[in-house]
């Protein structure tokens, strides 16, 4: 775990690669997807399916809030914080970011819920369940969240 650590130690020196949008580097959303499938596996309940979470080739950062929402829907367009904020972000197989891109929140919850995605996809959808909205508030939240997780397993490696 040390060399992983350390990898992700240099590449989010500047903090502000984690709001980066699509330039954010997947290794950040691979080894969060392992931090919470390690931590899941050895006793924290985040109420995900690490059991059951494969880790795959995902390639493509999408913005679970779209980058571009359908205006004429009554749908806004967020402040580019926001929308390239970490909390809006995670990492999908590029077939999948290319086909929907565009989907707000709660239709790409539908169309992914049967497929295999990141556990921070996992994570994002519950929150949005639950809260029963997708907004700016609960982007914040959780991408402070996940940036809290990340440090306090850094912290505690064997770097």
């Amino acid at each position: 775990m040390s060399f992983a650590s350390q990898r992700f130690t240099s590449l989010t020196k500047n903090a502000s690669v984690f709001d980066s949008g699509v330039d954010t580097p997947n290794y950040i959303f691979n080894f969060l997807d392992f931090v919470l499938w390690y931590q899941e596996t050895h006793g924290t309940t985040r109420g995900i399916k690490a059991s059951d979470f494969e880790f795959k080739y995902r390639n493509s950062v999408e913005h679970f809030y779209p980058q571009n929402p359908n205006l004429d829907e009554g749908h806004e367009k967020l402040p580019s914080e926001e929308l390239n904020n970490f909390g809006n972000l995670c990492i999908m197989a590029r077939g999948h970011n290319s086909l929907r891109s565009n989907l707000m929140p709660d239709a790409k919850i539908k169309e992914f819920r049967s497929t295999d995605q990141s556990l921070k996809f996992e994570l994002m959808q519950k929150i949005a369940e639950h809260d029963g909205i997708w907004y700016i508030e609960q982007i914040n939240k959780h991408g402070q969240q996940m940036k809290e997780i990340l440090a306090e397993f850094v912290k505690n490696a064997d770097i």
